[in-house]
């Protein structure tokens, strides 16, 4: 067991410790910034248990194979042999699973706490996001160095979608009440046992006097970026949400063009990625919300070991 930690853990270190996602976990909660306490443990901790991993397989693996290697057994099926290479390393395993299960149960009881001191509602809230688009350019607001929608406001949790009360903000905001096709839905998540959510929202400006007339009422001032430019400084300088958002957006828009809903390829090119404009969002016959998208992007005839893939898929994990 001990070296095959070791061969796993060598393996992530290769990957330079990246992790990558459990599909099920993905499809039902979101990426890890649209997490709380499951989001800063994954993203916070993942290299730090990648090398706890590793150490402790070196131990065992020390524990298990040095005494043999140097002849300190007399026999090796003696009492001391079975304690040393037997019940040792079992009973550090046990204790370092005690330990984690312990910190992770602190982790979470100081997050949630942090969160009903930080959050309204005593976090059991709904957080509204909308991302304002002008043709080709994305409105975003700076602040200390991180651009993001200053368009977010956040409402007692409930299960229904709050297209309504997103309009009703947008007119606060702007003066004007937005329509169905100015007000998008883009998709949503949901955590039900923390009763949480977060929904995102498409805005389709009719023109910059809207937000000029924003800036002037809140002071604010903010900055209009197009598709290459959010492509060139996507790595830095934004948001975890809004990072979150535009792979949804881009994943979502890239795997509409080339696959059916049923998992057939509409292009049979291999290795071909389409492209398109942010004016498509408007009117894209593609729902964001359905999780197939999201599926089929990681899970398609274009990957390797398609079939085993499928299978795994569809037996082990239940994903069809």
């Amino acid at each position: 067991m001990a070296v095959l930690y070791l061969v796993v853990a060598g393996a992530m270190s290769r990957r330079q410790w990246s992790n990558t996602f459990c599909t099920a976990c993905l499809l039902r909660n979101g990426m890890p910034q649209e997490r709380e306490v499951l989001g800063h443990i994954y993203a916070s901790e993942t290299r730090y248990l990648y090398r706890r991993l590793l150490k402790m397989s070196g131990l065992v693996a020390v524990l298990t194979f040095a005494p043999v290697a140097i002849g300190f057994y007399k026999t090796p099926d003696s009492i001391l042999a079975k304690i040393v290479s037997i019940y040792v390393p079992l009973a550090l395993m046990v204790a370092d699973i005690l330990y984690m299960r312990f910190r992770y149960s602190l982790v979470g009881t100081l997050r949630e706490k942090e969160a009903e001191e930080k959050f309204p509602f005593e976090g059991k809230f709904k957080l509204i996001r909308i991302l304002v688009i002008k043709d080709e350019k994305v409105y975003f607001v700076e602040n200390e160095g991180i651009k993001d929608t200053p368009f977010a406001f956040t409402e007692p949790f409930d299960d229904e979608v709050s297209h309504r009360t997103a309009q009703r903000y947008m007119a606060d905001m702007l003066g004007e009440s937005p329509d169905n096709d100015t007000l998008r839905f883009c998709y949503g998540t949901i955590d039900p046992i923390n009763r949480r959510s977060i929904e995102h929202y498409l805005y389709f400006a009719g023109d910059k006097s809207e937000i000029r007339q924003y800036e002037e009422k809140t002071g604010k001032r903010g900055l209009w970026l197009s598709k290459p430019e959010l492509e060139q400084n996507f790595s830095h300088g934004f948001s975890r949400l809004v990072c979150s958002e535009f792979h949804r957006i881009y994943t979502v828009m890239q795997t509409s063009k080339l696959y059916f809903p049923n998992g057939k390829k509409k292009i049979l090119i291999k290795g071909y990625k389409p492209s398109f404009s942010l004016s498509e969002l408007k009117h894209a016959e593609v729902d964001f919300s359905d999780n197939r998208w999201m599926l089929l992007s990681r899970f398609n005839k274009d990957v390797s070991f398609y079939t085993l893939k499928k299978a795994w898929h569809r037996y082990i994990e239940g994903l069809n």
